[in-house]
């Protein structure tokens, strides 16, 4: 699954080391997982779900009788340099405060706003033109039709050569 939130853009799949409660949260930057980790950490030391935990430099918290770090770790070689494995409830609940905070009319003019402000000019501008261009991609391409229209016939079109390779 694809998720793109004003923390960063995330590959969330099924094929954590770490067993069957948790997904593995792959991102291309190391701050798109340490922004959820920070929303979760700062939701758990504001709130009952959790209990925050501090060890020494490392940040971490105690959900549902488990305790988790959020390590990032770097697994160079892959689309997604950066993995972190996550109790399958905790990535629920960073949704549900994702959701929580939904307060705009427009994502893409909100992370205009937003990211400049938290990670940079140029990765901001980096963000909101890959933004435009999925944006893009999926007005031209994806399929607009209902369970219950009629599909269209797909043809194949060739072009360059004559058809009939004389």
């Amino acid at each position: 699954m694809w998720m793109v939130t004003e923390d960063g853009f995330y590959s969330i799949v099924d094929k954590s080391p770490d067993g069957e409660e948790y997904l593995l949260v792959r991102a291309r930057d190391q701050q798109s997982l340490l922004d959820m980790k920070d929303r979760l950490v700062t939701h758990v030391k504001e709130d009952t779900d959790g209990v925050y935990v501090k060890t020494g430099k490392t940040d971490g918290l105690m959900w549902h009788g488990r305790f988790w770090t959020g390590d990032a770790t770097e697994d160079g070689g892959t689309d997604y340099e950066w993995r972190m494995s996550m109790p399958r409830a905790l990535l629920m609940a960073y949704m549900t405060l994702v959701f929580e905070d939904i307060k705009y009319p427009n994502f893409k003019n909100h992370t205009a706003y937003v990211w400049p402000r938290h990670v940079g000019e140029d990765i901001a501008t980096r963000r909101s033109i890959t933004l435009e261009g999925v944006w893009e991609m999926i007005d031209k391409l994806w399929p607009r039709l209902s369970p219950w229209s009629e599909r269209p016939i797909l043809r194949m079109i060739q072009g360059g050569a004559d058809d009939d390779n004389t």
